[in-house]
């Protein structure tokens, strides 16, 4: 697993469209009155698992 202690950094595009995912998504957790709930993200570096020979 990688730490990444800066942050990522995201293209604009992708950086709202996650946004846009996460409000949406805690507007449907508030209407189920959900308060503590737990962000997980993946990243996968597709130019990884290619270049060392890895299935992709």
């Amino acid at each position: 697993m990688e730490r990444h202690p800066d942050g990522l950094l995201l293209d604009v595009e992708t950086y709202n469209a996650l946004a846009k995912t996460v409000q949406r998504d805690c507007r449907v957790l508030e209407s189920f009155r959900i308060m503590d709930y737990s962000f997980l993200i993946g990243v996968h570096h597709v130019g990884a698992s290619t270049e060392s020979g890895g299935v992709s």
